[in-house]
């Protein structure tokens, strides 16, 4: 609240002249301009009566062009004044009424007048922000362009990246990455696995094992890489970057001194770029042709002494210097893959430190990879573990209840669906721990018919596994410790790349931002309130809040691509047009009855409407009102007109933009607040050459914060 204070206080300093100017009168506002190049803002209030709304007449040289309504709760002007305040208006270019002798070029420098009904103040424009005919008229004429269907697409593609929705999490919890530095040949996978052997050979070979088993995994835009390449690394940096993953953290082989699939690591290192956050991992298994670090036919053998373990601290201390190596309250951060194979850990742990301490680095942050059973840090002088699925999780094997499964198979296959939901309630240990998620896993490319796979895995739940532990994160550590981890960014033999491919694109890309952004899609915020078992104190306040931005984001570009095509159909204002679109809430929110409304006029017609016979080339007009006890109407609330049917051929529907002032519906509901009635009113032409001939009933949807109404009109429109 403290930081709105502040805004207000700049906001006030901003419009002192303004508000000097029209306090005479007990008022206050301005007017702030014209926004998204279609949209008029400001805001006012009565210093003696701050509970009331205002009505703003909208002039050009003493001409009436349409009126605001002061509707909005301004959180600046609310802190401003010390109390909340219906202060803040928005009024669309489209519904001004400019007469016909204030179309003219001549007329073009006229200014706006903004007017404070029942009283003799203006409001004043913020210094620079003044609107005239001209800019008034430029989108006016706009308007009267037919466009094509690219175009539209585009023009709401530039609307939704002006709009941003709004963030309902914090940039505090960080995505890292594990980053697998193999796709190079190398000398020994030469000797071992054939000439120019790299993990794309067995990508490539991987073949279905059931029906609908996911394989072979193709790679999309980045294609089959050569991590040699200095390109390559630079362009997997980037869409890290630009989907809010933090860092990478690289797979560091090193066996006794002797260092392989090392070249990307080293030229990132010595030629600065990319510019991005890493850390390592020691990958301290032997390495053995089963791919599972065991003894069987062993092909670079691991053996921790004193000697070697002291060797590996002092090898990588300068890798830990590098200014984007990635640390923790200014200690770097090195994660050991298994800190079981270690004959002392502990006794080590204290040896890396002190040496780490006498090179330059007073303290490192050593963090234990929950690998192969272990989880505690502390009993081995660490700072912390993270997690790291496929180990440590748990779920039903339901290799029995796939079809077609291959006869010769002879791994397991377990239910991923269920591994995210175990996650989402998972109980907080009694150490410090960094959580861990993995997109999928099926190492069918590598281990073949002996593979383990998690099937049902979808970007969808992906993103409610990956939500959840960045909720769990931001509730459990600190700023400076929120770390997420991400298994992995290129584990494309183990099925787990965050990195495109052919059949999800830059999904799960798309699904880690939204989580770390707290900008799911609505589906994923219902699954997560159900999966949580129930919401309830700030849990419950912070998803309400959520998925109401992203209803109320959703809405305002449905109605701007609404009026855009409304706009293409030649509609005069007030103009939308029909189509099988539900309105977006009306999805999985309660029908309630507690509604009213009534057609005064459909078409030509008025009063007694049996029967309306309209033409299908021709736009419907509709007049009437409705009123919903949930809902506080404004001018600008949207409401949707329904044409259902009669021979089951389903509903269609149009969003009506605007209200108009209906006293009698205020006198007539008297026990209703004026918020819910005194805006009832709609009229709108409805383009309506979508619908196939035939009868159909008509009604009224409005849509409020948890229900909507439906309500027909008595009489039956016949489209011909």
């Amino acid at each position: 609240m403290n930081n709105k204070k502040e805004s207000a206080k700049q906001l006030l300093k901003t419009v002192t002249a303004a508000a000097d100017r029209i306090s005479s009168d007990g008022f206050f506002g301005c007017v702030e301009g014209l926004k998204h190049s279609n949209e008029i803002t400001g805001w006012a209030v009565d210093a003696s009566d701050t509970g009331r709304m205002l009505s703003i007449g909208i002039y050009a040289d003493d001409e009436l062009l349409g009126r605001a309504y002061c509707t909005e709760n301004r959180a600046d002007i609310a802190a401003l004044l010390g109390r909340t305040a219906k202060s803040g208006f928005t009024y669309p270019v489209a519904l001004l009424e400019i007469p016909a002798r204030l179309q003219g070029e001549q007329a073009e420098s006229i200014p706006l007048v903004f007017k404070i009904e029942d009283a003799s103040a203006c409001l004043p424009f913020l210094p620079g922000q003044e609107v005239d005919l001209k800019a008034v008229g430029a989108h006016m004429r706009a308007r009267s362009a037919p466009q094509s269907e690219t175009q539209i697409r585009a023009e709401v593609d530039r609307y939704v990246e002006e709009l941003a929705l709004p963030a309902t999490g914090d940039a505090k919890v960080k995505a890292i990455a594990f980053y697998l530095p193999q796709y190079h040949p190398v000398p020994e996978n030469d000797e071992w696995w054939g000439p120019g052997f790299t993990e794309w050979t067995n990508v490539t070979q991987a073949r279905p094992a059931f029906q609908d088993h996911y394989q072979p995994r193709i790679p999309g835009e980045l294609g089959f890489y050569d991590l040699r390449l200095a390109e390559v690394r630079e362009a997997q940096a980037r869409l890290a970057r630009e989907h809010g993953i933090h860092g990478f953290c690289y797979y560091y082989y090193w066996f006794a001194g002797r260092r392989i699939l090392e070249r990307p690591l080293n030229d990132m290192l010595s030629s600065g770029s990319p510019d991005f956050p890493f850390c390592i991992c020691w990958a301290n298994e032997t390495w053995s042709r089963r791919w599972d670090g065991s003894e069987h036919e062993v092909l670079l053998k691991q053996e921790h002494t004193q000697g070697n373990d002291i060797a590996f601290i002092r090898d990588v201390i300068p890798i830990l210097k590098d200014p984007r190596y990635i640390t923790i309250a200014g200690a770097p951060l090195l994660l050991i893959y298994r800190t079981t194979l270690f004959p002392d850990m502990k006794a080590t742990a204290d040896v890396w430190r002190r040496i780490c301490a006498e090179e330059g680095l007073p303290h490192i942050h050593l963090c234990a990879v929950e690998s192969f059973g272990f989880n505690d840090p502390y009993s081995i002088g660490f700072d912390s573990s993270v997690q790291f699925p496929p180990h440590g999780i748990s779920a039903s094997e339901i290799a029995a209840s796939l079809k077609g499964l291959d006869k010769d198979f002879e791994g397991h296959v377990f239910d991923y669906e269920e591994v995210v939901q175990n996650e989402l309630v998972a109980p907080q240990p009694g150490y410090k721990r960094y959580r861990g998620v993995m997109l999928s896993w099926d190492n069918s490319a590598r281990r073949k018919n002996k593979a383990h796979m998690f099937h049902k895995a979808t970007p969808a739940a992906y993103e409610l596994w990956m939500r959840a532990a960045v909720q769990w994160t931001r509730d459990h550590h600190v700023p400076q410790e929120q770390l997420v981890f991400i298994n992995a960014w290129n584990e494309w033999a183990e099925g787990t790349h965050l990195e495109p491919d052919v059949k999800h694109g830059r999904a799960y890309l798309e699904a880690t931002m939204r989580a770390l952004s707290g900008l799911s899609e609505w589906q994923t915020l219902i699954q997560y309130a159900q999966a949580k078992g129930g919401l309830s104190g700030d849990d419950l306040h912070d998803w309400l809040a959520e998925i109401q931005a992203r209803f109320a984001h959703a809405e305002r570009i449905e109605a701007h691509a609404q009026r855009l095509i409304s706009r293409n159909h030649g509609l005069t204002d007030g103009g939308t047009v029909m189509s099988d679109t539900v309105p977006y809430m009306m999805d999985f929110l309660p029908l309630v009855p507690a509604a009213r409304a009534n057609f005064d006029r459909i078409g030509a017609l008025a009063g007694d409407m049996k029967v309306v016979v309209v033409r299908r080339s021709a736009d419907l007009f509709v007049e009437g009102w409705c009123v919903h006890p949930e809902v506080e109407v404004g001018n600008r609330t949207v409401s949707y007109l329904v044409m259902e049917s009669l021979k089951g051929k389903g509903r269609n529907y149009a969003p009506i933009f605007g209200r108009q002032v209906r006293e009698d519906v205020v006198v007539a509901f008297s026990g209703l607040s004026a918020s819910s009635t005194r805006y009832s009113g709609f009229r709108a032409y409805v383009d309506i050459t979508r619908l196939e001939p035939g009868e159909y009933r008509i009604g009224i949807v409005q849509v409020a914060a948890e229900s909507f109404s439906l309500n027909y009109a008595d009489g039956v429109i016949r489209v011909v």
